[in-house]
């Protein structure tokens, strides 16, 4: 099955739906990590990023509003 199968309703254009994805990195000799990335379903642009020492709420949402001012959604 692919993944495309599974959503009923496609995006037909940019900014309809936005995919998140939080990763853990660890860098030796420096610790771990946070990426924090928000993508656009349609395009599957990067809109915005950002790297973290921790995964605190404040850190989610800084990452969600740069990702509302790159798009002036």
């Amino acid at each position: 099955m692919k993944a495309a199968d599974e959503f009923r309703d496609k995006t037909t254009a940019p900014n309809q739906l936005w995919q998140t994805d939080f990763t853990y990195l660890k860098v030796i000799g420096w610790g771990w990590f946070y990426l924090l990335t928000v993508l656009d379903d349609y395009s599957r642009y990067i809109i915005t990023w950002k790297l973290c020492t921790g995964m605190a709420a404040s850190d989610v949402q800084d990452t969600l509003s740069q990702a509302l001012d790159e798009t002036g959604a």
